[in-house]
Order: structure tokens, then C-alpha cells, then sequence
């Protein structure tokens, strides 16, 4: 059986152009979806089988199909088979389909991490800083307390 979609090759989809964007982490028993619509965020998991697939899909096709969207796209990892029923399922259902490099997204992890490693690292740093300008702080306090007894003890002794 043929299936009846448009090669969209050569066509360019901005994001900002009102698309609802379907982000799904497939695994062989679950799919787990997140999209961020004005409403708010959704996050959905659903069996990886075809018939669950389509009823999760089919909401957000009403989406679109209301006019509150120009299109929709699911993006997803290459997962070796498991997310070939998903994929095929969204073009039936008249969606786009967009794939993520895993090895993209392994560099963009290691970018992340590696920043809040900075931000952990100065938030440390901030910290070990602040302790060390309260206790130098204490330090002279506890100067002066000892100055001030010290001149109290030479007023006595010269006093006596």
C-alpha cells in the first residue's frame, strides 16, 4: 500500500509559524511525548503499540485540524525498529516527521552538563568566598574584643 504524503524535501517549516511540535522518546514498550502548547506544558506516556499510538496522536491532529496550528511534526531519536509504528502512524495521520541524531543530541548533553558543572563550580567558589570573607569578618571581630579587654585590663591595672 502506497502511502499518500508529501515529500518535504525542499520545504522549510519554521517553528515560530504556529507549529505544534511533538517531541517523543521511543523505547521497544513505551513513548513518551512532550510538546509545550500556550496552555502549558504536556507530557504523555503511551504504550508503543499501533493502536495507542494513534488514539495519543489523533488528539493533538484535532489541534490542528481546529485551526489553532498550521501543521504538526513529530521529532524522535532513530531507534532501530521501535519507532517505525510511530512514524508511519503520524504520516497517516497527515503529520511531519523529523528524526534527532543521537550523537547531536550526546553534544549538546555533554554542553549542558559541562555548564551546570561551571555554574556548580562558581556557585562553590561564590560560597568557599563568602565563608571566607565571614570568618575573616569573625577574625576581626574577635580582634577587636581582644583589644578592647586588653585595654580594659591595662585601665584596671594602671587604675589600681
Amino acid at each position: 500500500m502506497k502511502q499518500n504524503h508529501r515529500n518535504i524535501k525542499n520545504e522549510r517549516f519554521d517553528i515560530t509559524n504556529n507549529m505544534l511540535i511533538l517531541a517523543c522518546d521511543v523505547s521497544r514498550d513505551d513513548i513518551t511525548l512532550h510538546t509545550e502548547t500556550p496552555g502549558g506544558k504536556i507530557e504523555r506516556i503511551f504504550k508503543n503499540k499501533i493502536n495507542a499510538i494513534e488514539k495519543e496522536l489523533r488528539q493533538f491532529g484535532l489541534f490542528v485540524s481546529a485551526g489553532k496550528y498550521v501543521a504538526a511534526a513529530v521529532v524522535a531519536e532513530s531507534t532501530g525498529v521501535y519507532h517505525d509504528a510511530l512514524f508511519r502512524i503520524v504520516r497517516k495521520l497527515g503529520m511531519h516527521t523529523a528524526y534527532v541524531r543521537s550523537d547531536a543530541f550526546r553534544r549538546s548533553e555533554s554542553l549542558r552538563t559541562a555548564k551546570r558543572h561551571v555554574s556548580r563550580k562558581n556557585a562553590h567558589q561564590q560560597k568557599r568566598e563568602t565563608s571566607a570573607a565571614e570568618s575573616s569578618q569573625t577574625d576581626r571581630i574577635a580582634t577587636c574584643k581582644k583589644e578592647r579587654c586588653l585595654r580594659r585590663l591595662l585601665q584596671k591595672e594602671d587604675g589600681s
